[in-house]
């Protein structure tokens, strides 16, 4: 993780000196949550209980963290977020608003 980190903390600095930080949402995660212990294959397999998702910039509140995970890292203890939820938040940061007839 420490090459990802970096790069992460890079492209989020660029932006912030450029002044584009806050109009630019930077979203990073992947498609599947990795199983919370190591298999046979000394590797980890899909897990659709749990991921981590990291949302920076375009209007984010800098330095929170939402909801958590057991002991394990298997399965949401506080606060679970859907797919849904987490669309639903990327487009309202986005600036998209519903609206009910």
């Amino acid at each position: 993780m420490p090459p990802a980190d970096r790069a992460i903390a890079a492209l989020l600095e660029d932006l912030a000196v450029r002044g584009l930080l806050e109009e630019t949402l930077v979203i990073c995660m992947g498609e599947f949550g990795r199983t919370p212990r190591i298999n046979k294959n000394a590797g980890r397999d899909h897990w659709p209980h749990a991921q981590s998702v990291l949302l920076a910039g375009g209007g984010c509140a800098a330095a929170s963290v939402y909801g958590a995970t057991d002991r394990q890292g298997a399965n949401p203890s506080e606060s679970p977020v859907t797919p849904a939820d987490l669309i639903a938040t990327i487009l309202h940061l986005l600036g998209c608003r519903r609206t009910w007839r």
